[in-house]
């Protein structure tokens, strides 16, 4: 069981809705929801379909929605909540399920549920299921490429160390700038990128490396300041 602290708090709001979900479930049982129409036909295709649909619908956006709101308020963990929303989802599914079965019998028995077989209920809960799990997977992905979007903007931003009046910087791992307004009053471009296109990522990196050394040095001996190492 996933015993994150928004659990409770889902529990709640699901227990509520729940109270809702059964008042218009007894409407069918009672024949208010439908007047003078009896459950055959259409009415069970109806029940079984989008009105279950719906309902499971209501139950796992009350869940997922109220997992994530008491996470973010609190400063918890998001994916532990998001897993126990589903758990509560889930659980809140079986239990609208199993109560329409009952209502279901008792109406195409017209009262005497023994007279007639209890419906087969896999492929409705199959499906219910599946509404869950592809919710939970969607946000538990959302959530995780948040967590990674600071490390991936940190690798993205470019790298610079100033030589003197010139610079050298690393671009997204890949491009490499050498500038300095007194090299022909211009400036001197390196693209890693472009010399690795046909040896490979590796090779790339060490033109990059090197690049980024040479130019460096030439930077410097260029205004004075290594003068005797490249003699």
């Amino acid at each position: 069981m996933n015993m994150s602290p928004t659990r409770p708090f889902i529990e709640t709001r699901i227990r509520d809705l729940q109270k809702e979900i059964d008042a218009d479930l007894f409407l069918w049982l009672s024949g208010r929801k439908h007047p003078g129409v009896r459950f055959s036909g259409s009415m069970p295709l109806e029940f079984w379909g989008q009105y279950l649909d719906d309902h499971v619908r209501r139950i796992v956006d009350a869940a997922f929605i109220t997992g994530r709101k008491i996470a973010d308020e609190n400063h918890v963990d998001a994916i532990a909540a998001v897993r126990a929303a589903g758990d509560v989802a889930e659980s809140a599914v079986r239990t609208t399920i199993d109560k329409m079965v009952d209502y279901d019998r008792r109406m195409r028995g017209n009262g005497f549920p023994q007279s007639v077989p209890k419906k087969d209920t896999s492929l409705e809960l199959e499906r219910s299921l599946k509404s869950i799990t592809t919710r939970r997977d969607a946000e538990i992905a959302l959530l995780s490429g948040s967590a990674k979007d600071p490390a991936q903007q940190s690798m993205s931003q470019s790298a610079s160390s100033d030589v003197h009046g010139g610079s050298v910087q690393i671009r997204s791992g890949r491009d490499v700038i050498i500038s300095d307004s007194n090299i022909r009053g211009g400036d001197v471009v390196e693209t890693g990128e472009k010399l690795g296109r046909k040896n490979g990522p590796l090779f790339a990196w060490i033109i990059v490396v090197a690049a980024g050394i040479v130019a460096g040095l030439a930077v410097a001996y260029l205004k004075g300041c290594f003068p005797n190492l490249l003699k």
